[in-house]
């Protein structure tokens, strides 16, 4: 069935962005070497909020509901998500104005990632296909990848992506390993297939649990729950300060929104146990290792670990419900 109008609509945010992103990679190449990268970063944060106005414009009740085929769904759910890595984006272009010229890395290409990134952490809010969440998710990955590295006079700047590239690279393997099983399990990749087949069934196969925990490894490394957690300390301290601003807050919101759409909408009990020992071991860790950091920037990486366990708590008690 060949997507209509409204279909388009529904993906409004994510085209803005793409069209605004591809508008800044073409006009860098085209500017004098040693100019001043600012007007694009302002080109880029009205970029940001024209996909702001979109994203108001499709939560009109005409445009809510399903598309493409039953591969995103819009709802209040993914319009409150699509904000917060609308506004976070936003905050980090307008940071980088005057970080860039100081740090000397005032590059185009700069903004032109956030931009894109931002793309694929909008499309995993809303998106309820599986395969469609891991194309989402390596698109906001590979922008993340390419910013934690973005001072590149700086050794601990490129360790930083390396470590962050490699774990990273791991952890989507997991994930799509954990898609594949789940579809072997269930006969489908849509979350709300896989809910139906999955509260139906009298018994759950020992595939689907399997399954549940290879795709939680790839998403609590995103969210930088224990214990996938090892890379933050090091990513943290050595990405630039926006970035930072940008991966502890951005890429964690829309992974939590795909657990939200795992953990709620198929209500699956067997999601308990893997997320209350992930809360755990965050909040122990997160706490425990903070106490021992000298850095501002490895101390507010293990905050932020400590505070996805708090995140987890909640989660676990949603899942637990059916117990």
């Amino acid at each position: 069935m060949p997507p209509s109008a409204a279909d388009y609509v529904r993906i409004l945010p994510e085209i803005v962005l793409s069209i605004w992103g591809m508008i800044v990679m073409f006009i860098e190449p085209l500017l004098p070497a040693g100019r001043s990268r600012k007007g694009l970063g302002i080109f880029s944060a009205i970029g940001a909020l024209a996909a702001i106005a979109a994203t108001f414009y499709q939560a009109q009740p005409q445009f809510t509901g399903f598309g493409f085929n039953n591969m995103i769904r819009v709802d209040h759910f993914s319009i409150f998500f699509h904000l917060v890595v609308l506004l976070v984006a936003l905050s980090t272009i307008l940071m980088s104005l005057d970080y860039l010229p100081f740090q000397r890395i005032d590059h185009g290409e700069y903004y032109a990632l956030i931009l894109l990134g931002a793309v694929g952490m909008c499309l995993m809010s809303s998106a309820v296909e599986l395969v469609l969440i891991f194309i989402a998710l390596e698109i906001s990955s590979i922008a993340s990848y390419i910013l934690a590295g973005f001072r590149r006079h700086a050794a601990e700047s490129a360790e930083s992506s390396l470590k962050y590239f490699l774990l990273g690279s791991f952890a989507t393997a997991f994930f799509l390993y954990g898609v594949a099983l789940l579809y072997g399990a269930t006969g489908s990749t849509n979350v709300f297939d896989i809910a139906a087949k999955l509260g139906s069934a009298n018994r759950i196969e020992p595939l689907a649990y399997v399954a549940v925990a290879l795709i939680f490894t790839g998403l609590g490394f995103k969210v930088a729950c224990a214990p996938f957690h090892i890379w933050t300390p090091d990513v943290y301290e050595g990405a630039p300060s926006p970035v930072v601003a940008f991966m502890s807050t951005a890429p964690k919101a829309a992974a939590f929104a795909v657990l939200i759409r795992l953990v709620i909408d198929t209500a699956s009990p067997h999601w308990f146990w893997v997320i209350w020992t992930a809360a755990v071991l965050s909040m122990c860790v997160g706490n425990l290792g903070a106490i021992l950091q000298s850095n501002v920037k490895r101390m507010l990486a293990y905050s932020s670990i400590a505070h996805a366990g708090y995140l987890m708590v909640a989660f676990a008690s949603a899942s637990n419900r059916e117990l």
